[in-house]
């Protein structure tokens, strides 16, 4: 979690006007990638927005990104975004479970384990 903190604090965030919150995520273990999982203490915000699908909004950056799911309510959706130096991909579950993985330039990858919690 510090080596994604001391790498998101270097983009600058920006706040969205005319935005929902859908859900709110809260992840407890970080894998890197090459090495174990720790605890972790890491909160994201998914946002719709006016002109785009969604919004993950960390307290380092906001990522825009597209939904892909089936539209049933039992369903895992799918979040995606894409920004200069990472793809980033975001798993809801229904019951609850949530999974956001950074895939990064080097290769390198984390991926945050926790739980997600819908809000409308």
């Amino acid at each position: 979690m510090k080596y994604l903190i001391s790498i998101l604090l270097l983009i600058p965030s920006l706040a969205f006007a005319g935005s929902d919150i859908f859900a709110n995520c809260a992840f407890t273990q970080e894998c890197l990638e090459g090495e174990a999982c720790e605890e972790t203490s890491f909160e994201m915000v998914i946002e719709h927005a006016d002109d785009i699908p969604f919004v993950m909004q960390t307290m380092a950056e906001n990522i825009e990104g597209y939904v892909f799911d089936n539209g049933a309510p039992d369903a895992t959706s799918t979040l995606m975004g894409q920004t200069k130096t990472a793809t980033h991909l975001l798993s809801l579950q229904a019951g609850g479970a949530a999974r956001y993985t950074v895939h990064m330039q080097g290769p390198m990858a984390i991926t945050y384990q926790g739980t997600r919690e819908v809000m409308n």
